[in-house]
């Protein structure tokens, strides 16, 4: 049987041991992550919203903020839109301004 010193000097260098393992293993798959993003940013082909997603692209929260952004962004590339929004009045005025520059529905 093992005795309480050699349980706890197994304890002792298995435990960081594992632990070393386990951030090897993390920063790998992060950094792994990191470079493909990279690398497919800075060279690879890319692929019009329309051809890799369809010609619509819903929207929620389109009359302020981040939304009215992704709304115009997304009718700059030629996507026509569901606008969704809890205030009427800016929804129909942000939809005219989008139709009569972009020409999408």
């Amino acid at each position: 049987m093992l005795d309480g010193s050699a349980s706890a000097s197994f304890v002792g260098w298995c435990l960081p041991a594992i632990g070393v393992v386990a951030c090897t293993l993390y920063l790998y798959a992060n950094l792994q992550a990191i470079a493909q993003m990279v690398w497919s940013m800075a060279f690879g082909s890319r692929v019009p919203l329309r051809d890799r997603f369809g010609p619509w692209a819903v929207i929620t929260g389109s009359s302020d903020g981040i939304g009215k952004e992704y709304a115009i962004n997304l009718a700059r590339e030629g996507l026509n839109l569901v606008l969704i929004s809890r205030t009427g009045a800016k929804l129909a005025q942000l939809a005219d301004n989008i139709r009569s520059q972009y020409d999408v529905q």
